[in-house]
């Protein structure tokens, strides 16, 4: 059973450099950023409160 009738052709890849980091991903970046110093200042808020128990 051949497949050549059932999937198309490749087309060939880009030639030139790589892309630049779309907006997206910047963004994506950023998000991650201020999740990870959100996580650290509920851990740092956690201590604060046992601190004081």
């Amino acid at each position: 059973m051949s497949t050549g009738s059932l999937c198309p052709p490749r087309a060939p890849g880009p030639s030139g450099p790589a892309p630049s980091a779309s907006l997206g991903v910047v963004v994506l970046d950023i998000v991650y950023l201020l999740a990870v110093i959100a996580v650290f200042a509920v851990i740092a808020f956690v201590a604060k409160g046992v601190e004081k128990l």
